[in-house]
């Protein structure tokens, strides 16, 4: 599913959309899924994918994997390229089977969809960018991350609907302390903000 710059329609509720962002070598994937877990922890139903790797001493700086904070399941979603090789790529057929855990997450109405990566694919309009874009119209909230040099492909996804967040666990705790207050004025009556919209179309598979 591929997506170019139209409007789509949104949700009554104000759209809470978060990316971590970092710069390129910084890892940023524990300090995302120690948050998820934490949350968790404390009774937020948390669902979507986390990234890992494996056996970092590969020629393509290790295995990269999804894992489903529901169940535990890893996908293990790079390519090696061969001996010749000095990098993997990501096996696009491996996220598409991925994204089935961010549907199954957004027909549970989890409270808060974690999705590892905005990264190349998507920011070509594939990878899990459709599955993010109807769970940010859908109204549920979404944390991700983003390297800062695709900072341009995002704002042209989401528009100013999302915020930016530094590579910071205290960053990550203020917005969600703020989505949550946004959802507890909801609840009092409070007409939410209405979003301007998200910079997506679809245009076909």
């Amino acid at each position: 599913m591929t997506f170019d710059g139209s409007a789509i329609m949104v949700a009554d509720p104000p759209i809470a959309v978060a990316a971590v962002c970092y710069p390129r070598g910084q890892g940023i994937n524990d300090m995302v899924t120690a948050f998820a877990r934490n949350l968790a922890r404390s009774g937020v139903r948390v669902g979507g994918l986390v990234q890992r790797r494996a056996a970092a001493d590969r020629r393509c700086a290790g295995d990269i994997f999804l894992a489903d904070l529901g169940t535990g399941a890893d996908f293990r979603v790079s390519q090696d390229l061969g001996r010749e090789s000095e990098g993997c790529r990501i096996d696009p057929a491996a996220i598409a089977e991925a994204s089935g855990v961010l549907r199954r997450a957004m027909a549970e109405a989890v409270d808060l969809l974690i999705v590892n990566k905005f990264g190349k694919l998507e920011g070509q309009g594939g990878g899990l960018a459709h599955e993010m874009v109807t769970a940010a119209a859908a109204g549920i909230p979404i944390l991700t991350t983003i390297r800062e040099d695709r900072l341009d492909r995002w704002n042209d996804l989401m528009g100013d609907t999302a915020s930016i967040l530094g590579p910071a666990p205290e960053e990550m705790a203020e917005w969600w302390r703020r989505v949550q207050a946004g959802r507890a004025m909801e609840r009092c009556g409070v007409p939410p903000q209405v979003p301007s919209g998200l910079g997506v179309e679809r245009t076909g598979q």
